[in-house]
């Protein structure tokens, strides 16, 4: 009896003993993470009521290693856990760990959705372009769907100093939360133009006469630089001009499909306006090549055999460039 009575007094005394300094932490089998480091407080539920405000700090400070990436996850043993809680002086016994061997790990995310990062390169487009906003046809070429990024507040913009380029570009962004940024991607868009130009309305062939009737003016949609097409008659000589090439019906006209016929020829006595201290002075020079209007072409001085460089106005006038 008195040997019974030893054993339960012994027993009773170890429980006591062992509640009087113990704690618990339970870890589920996966737990999201908020700040840059996996800490105990994030992942466990502590339940410590003897142990100090300070002690139970400590334990919640508990680091074991970095977060995963937004989007991605770690695997966290239970061996580690256990090691580092030891690591602060405490024994197997003064404690009780309940968790799986291997904890995932996922970081908590906010989520930047295709929707808005569309929306923000188009306004960015249609604010730096020099077209109107309804001439622009913006489509995404991106494979995105959405972008993580660590939780909390964001800014998404367009970086500076962008190169914008037609039809296909390739606009740079940056997330930037607190103060810093924390993320860059690319977003390749395709931007066509839709621009009132001269369009055939039939087949026409290589050598064609240019004629009012063989186009009308569309709205089409244009890929590519805008600068070669044709958008009304004030800049075509409808007279002298040639197709170079054919065009199909429904075909835009640009100024590389047109053969223009040289105006000025080699040897060619053409008259050339000089202005001399308000005074408009009249002298004859002989063309050293051949031209058209509006090309810089080199012709020599009669009198002086000095030559230099001039526009083409018309077929028998220059003028000096500086003019």
């Amino acid at each position: 009896m008195k040997k019974l009575i030893i054993i339960l007094t012994v027993l009773i005394f170890g429980i006591a003993t062992f509640n009087a300094a113990a704690f618990e932490i339970n870890i589920k089998e996966e737990v999201k993470v908020r700040a840059l480091e996996i800490t105990l407080d994030e992942i466990a539920e502590i339940k410590a009521p003897e142990l100090s405000a300070a002690a139970v700090e400590e334990l919640r400070n508990l680091s074991f290693k970095d977060s995963p990436n937004p989007g991605y996850q770690k695997r966290l043993s239970r061996v580690l856990v256990d090691l580092t809680i030891q690591n602060l002086g405490y024994k197997k016994d003064q404690y009780k760990l309940q968790m799986p061997g291997t904890v995932i790990v996922r970081r908590k995310s906010s989520v930047i959705t295709e929707a808005e990062i569309a929306a923000l390169v188009e306004d960015y487009l249609k604010s730096n372009l020099d077209f109107e906003a309804e001439q622009l046809i913006i489509k995404s070429r991106s494979s995105l769907s959405q972008v993580e990024i660590p939780a909390g507040d964001y800014e998404l913009k367009v970086a500076e100093n962008q190169n914008l380029s037609l039809p296909n570009t390739n606009l740079k962004l940056e997330v930037w939360q607190n103060g810093e940024q924390v993320r860059s991607l690319f977003y390749p868009v395709k931007i066509n133009l839709l621009l009132e130009v001269l369009t055939a309305n039939k087949d026409l062939n290589i050598n064609s006469k240019i004629k009012r009737s063989d186009f009308e003016i569309k709205n089409q949609s244009i890929s590519g630089d805008p600068e070669e097409l044709i958008k009304d008659w004030s800049e075509v000589d409808i007279n002298n001009v040639k197709l170079s090439r054919s065009i199909k019906k429904g075909e835009v006209l640009k100024s590389s499909y047109l053969k223009v016929p040289y105006a000025v020829k080699w040897g060619q006595k053409l008259n050339l306006q000089v202005k001399v201290n308000n005074i408009h002075v009249s002298t004859f020079v002989e063309a050293k090549e051949r031209g058209k209007i509006g090309e810089i072409i080199t012709v020599e001085n009669l009198n002086s055999g000095y030559q230099f460089q001039v526009e083409v106005v018309s077929p028998t006038e220059v003028k000096m460039i500086s003019d």
